[in-house]
């Protein structure tokens, strides 16, 4: 299948990889690589956009450059299916195909981790979340995908985009809270990776992101900081300010007293 991709950041790049892999033809656009146009990803079945998605003054998700592309791709009636892979904030897709009635949408994150996105798109691919509108479109996502992902869920875009700040706010409190943990033990004058190790026999409990000490403490990277601070953000915006403190406002309050680890 031929499918374009629109940014090609380390989860473009990532795409790319497993997707060449798997046998289809991927044509990149980025405005970084000349010799690429717009023009060449118009005849693709499938259109993925995977630009930047970085945080406004006010701590929330920045969609411009989504937006952006997506006018561009109207302007230049691109008839195949524009499928989101940024994290945008929760209600962005249906806004965008209110607004763009003639355009096909669907939005289908990725969890990755920065050192290893190759390896995780292709090897430790757990679950391909489709956000779609018709079953015909969550099959051609499935199509473009398989057999990359163990499993796959299909739900409404804004559920999978809801889905993309579960994992990501996820994996920040697992690590706030291991690191406060840490400082729990240490101040009793226990050692952690023994409270740790022996906990994490349980079978509910796993032993991810809960890894803690001197050198390494707290989250950082691209993703973790500015998706925490946005879905906080958001948060607040849907519960109102009569909510009071929120737990993700909270995880990114609690960061700020370590030193961050790049995922």
């Amino acid at each position: 299948m031929r499918v374009g991709i629109i940014g090609v950041g380390f989860v473009g790049k990532a795409v790319r990889h497993g997707l060449t892999r798997i046998g289809h033809d991927i044509v990149p656009f980025d405005i970084n690589l000349t010799e690429t146009s717009l023009e060449d990803v118009l005849d693709c079945e499938v259109v993925f956009i995977s630009v930047p998605t970085p945080p406004s003054p006010d701590g929330s998700c920045d969609v411009s450059i989504v937006e952006k592309v997506v006018d561009d791709l109207a302007h230049a009636r691109y008839r195949g299916l524009v499928t989101i892979k940024s994290t945008i904030e929760p209600g962005t897709t249906d806004r965008l195909s209110k607004k763009y009635l003639h355009l096909r949408f669907a939005f289908c994150p990725e969890f990755l981790r920065e050192r290893a996105m190759y390896v995780d798109f292709v090897e430790n691919h757990d679950v391909c979340i489709i956000g779609s509108y018709t079953p015909e479109d969550a099959e051609l996502l499935r199509a473009v995908h398989d057999p990359l992902p163990k499993q796959f869920a299909v739900v409404s875009p804004l559920e999978a985009e809801l889905s993309k700040y579960f994992m990501n706010t996820f994996n920040a409190l697992r690590i706030v809270y291991a690191n406060q943990f840490y400082d729990v033990c240490k101040a009793a004058g226990a050692d952690y990776k023994n409270v740790k190790n022996a906990i994490t026999k349980h079978r509910s409990v796993q032993d991810i992101y809960l890894d803690c000490n001197e050198n390494y403490r707290g989250f950082g990277g691209s993703c973790l900081p500015k998706d925490t601070s946005a879905f906080a953000n958001y948060a607040r915006k849907v519960l109102g300010d009569n909510f009071g403190l929120s737990l993700f406002e909270g995880i990114v309050e609690i960061n700020k007293r370590y030193k961050p680890t790049v995922l």
